[in-house]
Protein backbone atom coordinates (compact mmCIF):
# COMPACT_ATOMS: atom_id res chain seq x y z
CA UNK A 1 0.00 0.00 0.00
CA UNK A 2 1.43 3.46 -1.10
CA UNK A 3 0.10 6.76 0.67
CA UNK A 4 0.48 9.89 -1.17
CA UNK A 5 1.26 12.51 0.61
CA UNK A 6 -2.36 14.19 0.41
CA UNK A 7 -4.27 11.44 2.14
CA UNK A 8 -5.65 12.18 5.02
CA UNK A 9 -4.56 9.61 8.16
CA UNK A 10 -7.08 8.44 10.51
CA UNK A 11 -6.90 9.72 13.83
CA UNK A 12 -6.18 6.23 15.66
CA UNK A 13 -2.69 6.70 13.25
CA UNK A 14 -3.12 3.15 11.54
CA UNK A 15 -1.95 1.62 14.98
CA UNK A 16 -1.49 -1.81 12.81
CA UNK A 17 1.47 -4.24 13.05
CA UNK A 18 3.04 -5.55 9.67
CA UNK A 19 6.55 -4.98 7.35
CA UNK A 20 7.22 -1.65 5.62
CA UNK A 21 9.57 -0.80 2.57
CA UNK A 22 10.62 2.98 2.49
CA UNK A 23 11.85 4.23 -0.96
CA UNK A 24 13.73 7.00 -2.48
CA UNK A 25 13.05 8.16 -6.04
CA UNK A 26 10.99 4.89 -6.45
CA UNK A 27 13.80 2.57 -5.21
CA UNK A 28 13.85 0.46 -2.30
CA UNK A 29 16.17 2.04 0.52
CA UNK A 30 14.87 -0.24 3.70
CA UNK A 31 12.85 -2.91 5.05
CA UNK A 32 11.55 -2.74 8.46
CA UNK A 33 9.06 -3.91 11.43
CA UNK A 34 6.58 -2.44 13.53
CA UNK A 35 3.64 -3.02 15.47
CA UNK A 36 2.34 1.02 14.80
CA UNK A 37 3.86 1.52 11.06
CA UNK A 38 2.93 5.02 10.64
CA UNK A 39 4.57 5.94 13.62
CA UNK A 40 7.99 3.91 13.10
CA UNK A 41 7.94 5.91 9.72
CA UNK A 42 7.56 9.03 11.08
CA UNK A 43 10.30 8.18 13.17
CA UNK A 44 12.44 7.35 10.48
CA UNK A 45 11.08 10.92 8.78
CA UNK A 46 12.49 13.04 11.59
CA UNK A 47 15.43 11.45 12.31
CA UNK A 48 16.66 11.75 8.83
CA UNK A 49 19.00 8.66 8.68
CA UNK A 50 17.40 7.19 5.66
CA UNK A 51 16.00 9.30 3.09
CA UNK A 52 12.95 8.01 1.52
CA UNK A 53 10.05 9.74 0.04
CA UNK A 54 7.21 7.14 0.07
CA UNK A 55 6.68 4.50 1.97
CA UNK A 56 4.73 0.71 1.89
CA UNK A 57 3.54 -1.84 3.91
CA UNK A 58 2.32 -5.68 4.60
CA UNK A 59 0.10 -5.85 7.53
CA UNK A 60 0.75 -9.00 9.75
CA UNK A 61 -0.07 -10.49 12.93
CA UNK A 62 2.56 -8.96 15.81
CA UNK A 63 3.75 -13.23 16.13
CA UNK A 64 4.62 -13.41 12.22
CA UNK A 65 6.59 -10.01 12.58
CA UNK A 66 10.08 -11.25 12.14
CA UNK A 67 9.48 -14.17 10.07
CA UNK A 68 8.09 -11.58 7.21
CA UNK A 69 11.13 -9.03 7.74
CA UNK A 70 13.28 -11.80 7.40
CA UNK A 71 11.61 -12.59 4.07
CA UNK A 72 11.42 -9.58 2.52
CA UNK A 73 14.96 -8.58 3.11
CA UNK A 74 15.70 -12.22 1.39
CA UNK A 75 13.79 -11.42 -1.19
CA UNK A 76 14.53 -7.46 -2.03
CA UNK A 77 18.03 -6.98 -0.60
CA UNK A 78 17.28 -3.29 0.15
CA UNK A 79 20.95 -1.53 0.22
CA UNK A 80 20.42 0.02 4.06
CA UNK A 81 19.52 -2.69 5.94
CA UNK A 82 22.54 -4.04 8.06
CA UNK A 83 22.44 -7.20 7.33
CA UNK A 84 23.67 -6.59 3.45
CA UNK A 85 26.70 -5.16 4.28
CA UNK A 86 29.57 -6.52 3.49
CA UNK A 87 31.81 -8.09 6.42
CA UNK A 88 34.77 -6.63 7.37
CA UNK A 89 37.65 -7.84 8.88
CA UNK A 90 38.90 -6.46 12.48
CA UNK A 91 42.16 -7.81 14.25
CA UNK A 92 42.76 -8.83 17.57
CA UNK A 93 45.39 -7.52 19.77
CA UNK A 94 47.39 -10.57 19.06
CA UNK A 95 47.18 -10.68 15.49
CA UNK A 96 44.22 -12.49 15.35
CA UNK A 97 41.05 -11.69 13.17
CA UNK A 98 37.86 -11.69 13.76
CA UNK A 99 34.64 -10.52 11.35
CA UNK A 100 32.36 -7.84 12.49
CA UNK A 101 29.00 -7.44 10.56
Amino acid sequence: MVIPDNTPLPANGWLVSGVYSLFLAGELQYVGQSTNILSRVGVHYHLGKIKFDTFSFERCAPEQLNDLEKKRIIELLPPLNCRNKKPRHIPYKRGKARVRW
